[in-house]
């Protein structure tokens, strides 16, 4: 197929690399000859070598089931091998490329071609997806693969990138999963790490003491949260106490310092008062050193953080007890669509805050 293919992937600048024959001839009957295949072998290095004498482009068009996805993930094992823009075209599920374009037509074809994404992103989704960014240790099995996965290319790529769109999945800070992507490419074992350990807190949770951390360091932001933070935003409850004494902690002279004091002196539970101690300590968030303006922007930041994580977690609920709803033998379907209405309202909420 490749011999007869040739003259027509220099042409187009890229090749399209499908399984077998089958889908060579639907898409040379469709118009589109800039194909080659694998002929049911498992993508290999010499297909890429042959390849890469013609085009800097390849776009794998494998089939939309598992053993395609797998073939194509298996590009990995040559990326630094070949200075190729690798690239995966995605069909819809149980489809191959000959059976698309003769359902599609060679335009809608054509167009899949143009929407192929980067190997590398189409593989980092794959191991995204197969973890529970909820769980923590779903979550951090998730973060260190896919750290994994692209600290293992061998290439010089866009790694800033894709590190800061692994700790967006994750709800964790950059900095943590570059340090653990640094140690992975360096080869480094060990114990887990504090990089490990940061992502291994509930995005909740670190949005609640980066935002307790920045109100002990700026006290002069408790006089804003006053009239803008509602504890109830808070899920753990060592956080919300914290707040709640910071909310009502009240000096005559207005001083910071002694707010914090007086507020850090109502605390009755020593656990609490322990957790309060270590927030003001820790460097991590670096918030005790900001400027004021700095200061009310990261305020800014995190309570809209909280806000949609705590819409979040409504959503969750209600979606959980309208999916118990439609499973139950008398269904109730006035109360299920008050959920449903309930459920957009949120979302929209949501998008609102972004």
């Amino acid at each position: 197929a490749l011999n007869l293919s040739r003259r027509e992937i220099v042409r187009e600048g890229f090749a399209l690399l499908v399984e077998g024959y089958t889908d060579v001839i639907g898409l040379w009957q469709a118009g589109i000859r800039n194909v080659a295949a694998t002929l049911g072998t498992a993508l290999g290095e010499e297909h890429l070598r042959l390849l890469s004498r013609l085009t800097e482009r390849v776009i794998l068009a494998f089939d939309a089931d598992a053993a395609g996805i797998s073939a194509s993930e298996r590009g990995l094992d040559f990326y630094s091998r070949f200075d190729l823009d690798l690239r995966v075209m995605r069909l819809e599920e149980g489809m191959d490329p000959a059976e698309y374009v003769l359902r599609r037509g060679p335009r809608e074809f054509l167009r899949r071609v143009e929407e192929s994404v980067p190997l590398v992103d189409f593989c980092l989704e794959k191991v995204l997806s197969a973890h529970d960014p909820s769980d923590n240790n779903s979550r951090l099995r998730g973060v260190k693969r896919a750290v994994y996965l692209v600290a293992n290319l061998g290439r010089d790529i866009d790694h800033e990138r894709y590190v800061k769109e692994i700790a967006d999945w994750a709800g964790s800070g950059y900095q943590a999963v570059l340090d653990l992507y640094r140690r992975a490419a360096g080869r480094q074992a060990g114990e887990r790490t504090a990089a490990e350990s940061s992502i291994l807190v509930p995005p909740h949770l670190r949005a609640e003491r980066e935002l307790l951390r920045l109100l002990l360091h700026h006290p002069y932001l408790v006089e804003r949260a006053r009239e803008e933070l509602d504890a109830g935003l808070f899920e753990d409850r060592h956080s919300r106490l914290i707040l709640e004494a910071l909310l009502g902690a009240r000096t005559e002279d207005q001083d910071g310092e002694r707010l914090v004091m007086a507020a850090l002196q109502s605390l009755e539970a020593e656990a609490v008062r322990n957790t309060a101690t270590a927030l003001i300590f820790d460097s991590s968030g670096n918030v005790d050193n900001v400027r004021r303006e700095e200061a009310d922007i990261i305020y800014g930041d995190l309570l809209a953080s909280l806000k949609e994580l705590y819409i979040e977690r409504q959503i969750r609920r209600l979606k959980k007890e309208l999916e118990e709803l439609s499973l139950a033998p008398l269904r109730d379907h006035e109360r299920e669509q008050e959920l449903a209405e309930e459920i957009y309202s949120l979302e929209r909420l949501k998008r609102e805050l972004r």
